[in-house]
């Protein structure tokens, strides 16, 4: 998975889901005029294809990665789990929601989308 530099206006547009009007994602227009869908991370739903399926695989798949549990490392070297608080296009914010880190449970950290720095393994 390549993690794409901040979104070309010219060739890319945010995905709102119709059914509720939720963003959902970006499609980035690829110089072949195929279309690739990435999440609000950053991160790359899939390889490039046809419009219709973009926004197909960002509608089932585009949200759900904010509910389940991530990791981030942090200064001290320790992996501990975080729950996605708010994403733009720009930032995500996190808040440590780990019991087995009470030195540093609640604290928040804001991070650039895309980002590298939160894993979906402990």
């Amino acid at each position: 998975m390549t993690l794409p530099g901040p979104y070309d206006p010219e060739n890319s547009f945010e995905h709102v889901r119709p059914s509720d009007g939720e963003t959902v994602g970006t499609i980035v227009v690829t110089d072949h005029g195929d279309f690739l869908p990435f999440d609000l991370l950053g991160r790359q739903l899939g390889q490039a294809t046809d419009l219709e399926t973009a926004e197909e695989r960002l509608e089932t798949q585009g949200l759900k990665h904010l509910a389940r549990p991530w990791w981030i490392d942090i200064d001290d070297g320790r992996r501990v789990k975080v729950t996605i608080q708010e994403t733009s296009p720009t930032v995500v914010v996190v808040r440590v929601d780990d019991f087995g880190a009470l030195d540093v449970y609640g604290t928040e950290y804001e991070l650039p989308v895309p980002t590298d720095r939160l894993s979906d393994t402990p």
